[in-house]
């Protein structure tokens, strides 16, 4: 069993900075959507369907299912990766993705969140399987960039759009 990811954002990342968050946000767009991108050109015919799978499992849980949607979140993220045939892009962005206030996105979601992301990873899905490569990576940035902005929101209440002073 996975350890209580909550639990532990909250003890490792309760001070946190918005900076921090920006920082971490902007270094993982920049990395999976490059990722999303190669994806499409490099992918294989299993790493489509895992994708795919992905996509209806994290579909079919309930938005209450925080520790499954994270987990399932996290496999879907590193599957692109993988998929982009970059071992040494895959090292950096899971290791980003691993030492960040970034995993907990899925805590501060509400339900038309957890259904934007679902949808999200239906259509980088669809574009990596077509080899639509700049589709998927524009795709991929703007579902890192809606997260990043969610997550602001809801750590440091900001209004959508708004800003904050850099302080958590």
């Amino acid at each position: 069993k996975d350890p209580d990811v909550k639990a532990i954002f909250i003890n490792v990342f309760g001070g946190i900075t918005r900076a921090d968050v920006d920082e971490v946000f902007e270094l993982r767009r920049l990395l999976e959507s490059r990722a999303a991108q190669r994806a499409a050109a490099h992918r294989t015919d299993e790493q489509v369907a895992g994708l795919g799978r992905l996509v209806d499992e994290m579909a079919a849980l309930r938005t209450d299912e925080r520790d499954a949607l994270h987990r399932n979140n996290r496999d879907f993220h590193e599957l692109v990766l993988t998929a982009a045939a970059s071992p040494r892009q895959y090292r950096i962005a899971t290791g980003l993705a691993s030492s960040s206030p970034t995993p907990g996105t899925f805590f501060d979601y509400d339900d038309e969140d957890i259904a934007r992301s679902v949808d999200f990873h239906r259509l980088i899905t669809r574009a990596i399987e077509q080899g639509q490569g700049e589709l998927a990576g524009d795709l991929m940035a703007a579902h890192i960039g809606l997260a990043h902005e969610s997550f602001v929101a809801r750590r440091f209440a900001v209004s959508r759009g708004g800003s904050a002073d850099g302080s958590a």
